[in-house]
């Protein structure tokens, strides 16, 4: 008897581990484009572009999904808080082999100038207990993407770590990363706290963020605020690099994305 009830108990941890460890992604039922086959989609069902002061302005509304394009993600039109945007999250038939998770923005080539967004970020209910333990509600933007999407600059926003009582998780709310060769473990492991920082961040709210771009010099804004909470003055990719803007999300993430505009300069 006594062994029986060791195997049950055997068999009850092993299957616990498993769906910790397989169950890493929800199965979210989205609508991932609205474009039909064979339709032409003109840039200005998407994007609004002017001219202010000399300076090229394009604003997405993203109150739909045509322009954007799905990379190791699902997305669909989601609501949160009232405000409707763009739901963006690794979906369950994606395998990621690292960071590249997003969805790229077309007509958004950028090299230097501004991008501002708001966002909304938050662990997902449907995960995991082993992701949820780990997650954070990442979610950011990616920046001078390559024409294969297979290198890009990025910060993002840990919104779980903004109110958190423990001083360490608090100085970890947002990150700068390079894909792929200066993941934010490499940057961390090898240049503490250089590339991460504090900032007024939570989770499930909508904040917003400013990137300025110059150069080889990235600045990173969140909510207004006349100082920036994260300086890079050695962005990996170099200065002369351009490339599109991507929506980007990290595992275990609900994220919400309204309102992009890029300022060219």
């Amino acid at each position: 008897m006594k062994k029986v009830i060791i195997l049950l108990s055997l068999l009850g941890f092993s299957i616990t581990g498993f769906l910790l460890f397989y169950n890493g992604f929800d199965v979210v039922d989205v609508t991932l484009s609205e474009v039909k086959a064979g339709q032409v989609i003109d840039k200005s069902m998407y994007v609004h572009e002017t001219v202010e002061n000399e300076k090229t302005i394009l604003r997405y509304p993203l109150d739909s999904t045509y322009g954007l394009t799905p990379n190791h993600v699902v997305m669909g039109l989601g609501s949160k808080l009232g405000k409707e945007g763009v739901f963006v999250k690794i979906g369950a038939d994606s395998t990621p082999e690292g960071e590249e998770t997003f969805v790229l923005v077309e007509e958004s080539e950028f090299q230097n100038g501004i991008i501002e967004v708001e966002v909304n970020g938050s662990v997902s209910s449907k995960a995991s207990l082993l992701t949820r333990f780990f997650a954070r509600g990442f979610i950011g933007i990616g920046f001078r993407i390559n024409e294969d999407q297979s290198s890009f600059e990025s910060f993002y926003l840990r919104p779980a770590n903004g109110p958190a009582e423990d001083e360490e998780r608090r100085n970890h709310a947002v990150q700068y990363f390079s894909y792929p060769e200066w993941s934010w473990s490499r940057l961390r492991d090898e240049y503490p706290e250089k590339y991460e920082a504090a900032a007024p961040v939570m989770p499930g709210e909508w904040q917003k963020m400013r990137i300025e771009v110059q150069g080889n010099t990235a600045k990173l804004f969140i909510n207004d605020a006349g100082d920036p909470v994260l300086v890079v003055n050695d962005l990996k990719l170099g200065a002369k690099r351009g490339g599109k803007v991507g929506l980007w999300v990290g595992r275990g993430t609900n994220g919400f994305f309204r309102n992009l505009k890029i300022t060219k300069l």
